[in-house]
């Protein structure tokens, strides 16, 4: 269950990685470092491409026309007008940002912090307690006061530390007090999976366990091997299901 867990945190942070447009190509992730050489494993095995110029909302973007330049606005915060901006990018900028079926149509996922500043802003227009002070008013359940999700202008935004820093516009380097958030709707991004392995007479799509003991059976070893691959999806040079958000988080 450990390598498992280790193998779809991995596949989480390449996906995010990927429609983030994360291109910086050395980096460290969970104390590890990571280069040319070995980056891919952390972008859905394969390069990152940077967001296209009409996928990609920076805070205070007046100014603020680079991640460098969010990385050293204090003020550049997570608010709720972002996710606005976004709604209404995906709706008026072709290709549109098609929205799932069902009663959210899109999906932001946010840093933490992004999360927590979202909660606590008081100085925007729109407040998350005058959200959820309309909604516990009109009688709707407090699911959203007890975890990591919250839901506004048809978007479901979920909190997760798996969201990617900013990337310099020259250097390529990380800006630890950026992140990207990543804004979706349907057919942001495919993945594909090998054909798979025989194992006990089993075969699971793209996935192989295996298990040794070594030293006298003193110590067991498990191994998983996958055949995997993801992508952005981009046509004419343009992010298809994908805008990311740009803003200052303290590192």
């Amino acid at each position: 269950m450990r390598v498992r867990d280790w193998m779809t945190e991995r596949m989480a942070v390449g996906a995010l990685n990927q429609l983030a447009g994360f291109t910086a190509t050395s980096f460290t992730y969970d104390g590890e470092s990571y280069t040319s050489a070995d980056y891919l494993q952390l972008t859905g095995m394969n390069a990152a491409t940077a967001p296209s110029s009409t996928r990609i909302i920076r805070a205070n973007g007046t100014v603020n026309t680079t991640d460098e330049l969010v990385n050293a606005d204090t003020t550049a915060t997570m608010k709720f007008s972002h996710i606005d901006e976004a709604v209404e990018g995906a709706r008026i900028n072709r290709p549109y940002i098609q929205p799932f079926d069902g009663m959210i149509n899109f999906k932001c996922y946010v840093h933490y912090k992004q999360f927590r500043q979202l909660i606590q802003d008081t100085t925007a227009p729109i407040q998350y307690r005058d959200i959820m002070l309309a909604k516990l008013t009109s009688g709707m359940k407090d699911e959203e006061l007890i975890g990591e999700t919250m839901q506004y202008n048809q978007t479901l935004i979920i909190a997760t530390d798996k969201v990617p820093n900013g990337v310099h516009s020259s250097t390529g380097a990380v800006q630890t007090n950026t992140r990207r958030a990543v804004f979706v709707g349907k057919q942001a991004g495919c993945i594909s999976f090998g054909q798979g392995f025989s194992a006990g007479g089993k075969t699971t799509p793209g996935f192989a366990f295996e298990e040794d003991f070594v030293d006298v059976n003193k110590w067991k070893r498990i191994s998983i091997t996958n055949i995997w691959g993801l992508e952005k999806t981009i046509f004419n040079s343009i992010d298809h299901g994908t805008t990311v958000i740009s803003t200052y988080v303290p590192s």
